[in-house]
């Protein structure tokens, strides 16, 4: 089977029926819905967010709401340097294991109870707790105390990721007053935006911070947003999302990737896009769950993957087939060295593997590809799935929306029994060890933890700086593609664009992928 030449000729099928459920939805959602008013930015995604509560593993979609709500210690301003934020300044030990930060004086939350050394010092023990996720830049955090106005923060090792992590999207500072006494928990921040309603798989509203003061290099307006209010509407269907900028009821739209190039041609809109995303896609196993215990297994799954199909087809050619399981161009990332390390596209050898570890025609190998929906990954795990048809895998796709998935898969990399399951994720980031010591250190966020000889490289690797942390990092990756534990997908990893009427101004993409509101004017 052709699938390349399939798709390029016959690619709207794969759309038809997102296409046709779309415009119903359109009409039976947004029919009686009233337009955006003036004064609120209204961006539809196609993902809600998972939860709101910064240390329980929000991923990126959570993250892009909360740091409006939150602000950070420090910034990271265009050229990755970091500049004072929440701290004024800071010092650090020439060890590397103590970090000491002034807090601005009168600092306010949203809810007007102070925000200082003592919050920021209690902000790092509830990002220690052990229930904690997505805060990969405090393991091995010793304790936080509190000198005058001053944070001091200790560790056990030396930790040379941390001061640039704390400007990156999930580090934004909660205000202590976010827990509450009967154990609910609701976003309180000193940031640009206040926190108002979540209406799960609808829309997160926020509102702004008339008393805000800016000290962000990359916004210009030095106080409150212009604009009153923000929300993120779940808008799930690509045509769904167009139709709804394009009538006004929404000002901010995720396009599709075929929607791209329409919009672009289109004086009437504008697309933003994400210059500075470190983002990667991946898949993983239950590695739990027989056979996947077996390194022949996986190494006949990850064979099957046409990749280059994948970024062709399913991303419109918009990113890149990758070799390293972490963002490319990033510092010691060799992709020639990694396709040595783990497996390219290659059918037959599928199918060899198979055969050696016992599967066959008459005994087919069941597998369940279990995903999230996003746009791309539509479409690419459709074409996965016929990968692993092509090469006699009886396969089976499972999508769900993002925060059912995180908490499915999180139970299935228990299991040690059942049907095996193949899942792809995304990571981000400036510092490439930071998605291994989140996923795969420990439990990792979705029990995926690798065991004891991954902790160990990580810990060594996270030890050393410069080229001879360059090394381990690269031992790191060998490791785990050679065993193909974790196989890279693509680059981008999910969509960094988001399209306006070409009125709209100040939209700001930070790194990461952070999207800015401040200096928007619509």
């Amino acid at each position: 089977m052709n699938i390349v030449n399939r798709d390029k000729q016959n690619r709207s099928r794969w759309f038809a029926s997102f296409t046709a459920v779309a415009v119903l939805t359109t009409a039976l959602s947004y029919g009686s819905a009233a337009n955006a008013a003036d004064g609120a930015i209204i961006v539809a995604r196609a993902l809600d967010v998972g939860t709101l509560d910064r240390d329980a593993g929000p991923g990126d979609m959570g993250n892009m709401v909360i740091r409006s709500i939150l602000d950070p210690l420090v910034l990271l301003d265009r050229d990755a340097s970091i500049k004072p934020g929440l701290a004024e300044s800071w010092e650090i030990s020439p060890d590397r294991l103590t970090y000491k930060f002034k807090i601005r004086s009168g600092l306010k939350c949203h809810d007007g109870t102070p925000f200082d050394a003592e919050a920021v010092k209690w902000n790092f023990e509830r990002m220690a707790r052990p229930e904690t996720t997505g805060v990969s830049a405090i393991r091995n955090l010793d304790d936080a105390s509190v000198e005058g106005d001053v944070a001091v923060i200790r560790f056990k090792t030396r930790n040379d990721a941390f001061i640039r992590a704390l400007g990156a999207l999930r580090y934004g500072m909660l205000c202590p007053s976010s827990d509450k006494a009967d154990g609910t928990f609701a976003p309180i921040g000193t940031g640009p935006w206040k926190f108002i309603s979540w209406t799960k798989n609808d829309k997160v509203r926020l509102e702004r911070n008339d008393d805000y003061v800016n000290h962000d290099p990359w916004i210009e307006n030095p106080g409150a947003p212009h604009e009153k209010f923000l929300e993120f509407r779940v808008v799930p269907e690509n045509v769904a999302r167009i139709a709804a900028l394009r009538s006004g009821e929404v000002n901010f739209a995720e396009p599709s990737y075929e929607q791209v190039a329409e919009l672009r041609n289109d004086p009437n809109y504008k697309i933003w896009a994400g210059e500075h995303s470190g983002q990667f896609a991946w898949g993983a196993f239950t590695l739990k769950v027989p056979p996947l215990d077996d390194r022949r297994v996986r190494q006949a799954v990850v064979h099957a993957m046409d990749r280059k199909t994948y970024s062709e087809i399913a991303f419109e050619g918009q990113n890149s087939p990758i070799n390293c399981p972490a963002p490319p161009n990033l510092p010691f990332i060799d992709q020639d060295l990694c396709a040595q390390w783990g497996q390219s596209y290659d059918p037959e050898k599928a199918k060899a593997l198979l055969a050696e570890a016992g599967y066959g025609p008459n005994n087919p190998l069941k597998l369940t590809i279990s995903v999230h929906q996003l746009p791309g990954w539509d479409l690419m795990h459709q074409i996965m799935l016929q990968n692993l048809k092509d090469v006699g895998i009886d396969a089976t796709l499972e999508t769900r929306e993002a925060s059912a998935f995180m908490a499915d898969i999180k139970e299935q990399n228990t299991r040690t029994e059942g049907i095996p399951i193949t899942w792809t994720w995304g990571s981000s980031g400036l510092d490439p060890l930071s998605p291994y010591e989140q996923q795969f250190v420990g439990a990792g966020q979705f029990n995926g933890g690798l065991g004891a000889e991954m902790d160990k490289l990580v810990a060594e690797a996270r030890s050393l700086e410069g080229d001879a942390q360059g090394k381990a990092i690269q031992n790191i990756m060998q490791y785990i593609l050679s065993e193909a534990f974790v196989y890279p997908i693509v680059s981008p990893g999910w969509q960094f664009v988001i399209a306006t009427k070409s009125s709209t101004t100040g939209f700001v993409y930070q790194y990461l992928n952070m999207m800015n509101f401040n200096d928007v004017k619509l």
